[in-house]
């Protein structure tokens, strides 16, 4: 198994075009269970944690934006602008899943236990899809929630990039910028 890191997300997404069996990696929490239980074995795993646009979150023009790469114990500290996504994330496992479990990782494998899904979906969020031929938007919606976000917006994309835009408040607006794989 060869791991590659890429330097960037453009970098990133070329690599998953040209090799479309990859899988990529930033918390590891699902994907690490996967390898452990034999249930997976990619020939090449994309390491995400190098990519800075990925980590954290900020503020612009009134917008909240979190990163794919944004743990649970982080997003444990937005409880004055998202306080369900804060409630929820603090019941995610232990700390040490909260420390490395990602939201855009939560997204991306559309888990039934997928902690992040109702408060993005209570929130409208947006998500942005992206691969090497383009992006689009996708409204978090009850209708796109889980898996047919999952098998209609995100296999085709492979990626969750950039926005999630809360719209139902607008004194909370916020955006997730993500790339995580729906493969992973």
């Amino acid at each position: 198994m060869d791991v590659l890191t890429p330097r960037s997300l453009d970098e990133a997404l070329a690599l998953k075009s040209e090799q479309p069996g990859t899988v990529p990696i930033q918390g590891g929490t699902d994907l690490m269970v996967a390898l452990n239980f034999d249930r997976i074995r990619p020939e090449v795993i994309l390491n995400l944690n190098e990519l800075a646009e990925l980590r954290g979150w900020s503020r612009e023009n009134g917008t909240l934006r979190l990163g794919a790469g944004l743990t649970y114990t982080e997003a444990m500290t937005l409880a004055e602008d998202l306080p369900a996504l804060a409630e929820a994330s603090r019941t995610v496992g232990s700390p040490q899943i909260r420390n490395r479990g990602t939201i855009g990782g939560n997204l991306g494998t559309a888990s039934p236990a997928g902690d992040a899904l109702p408060p993005l979906l209570i929130e409208g969020a947006e998500i942005d899809v992206a691969s090497v031929r383009g992006s689009r938007r996708v409204p978090m919606r009850r209708e796109t929630a889980v898996r047919r976000l999952l098998e209609n917006f995100l296999r085709p994309y492979w990626a969750l990039v950039h926005d999630v835009s809360h719209m139902s408040n607008p004194r909370r607006p916020f955006v997730l910028w993500s790339v995580e794989s729906a493969s992973s």
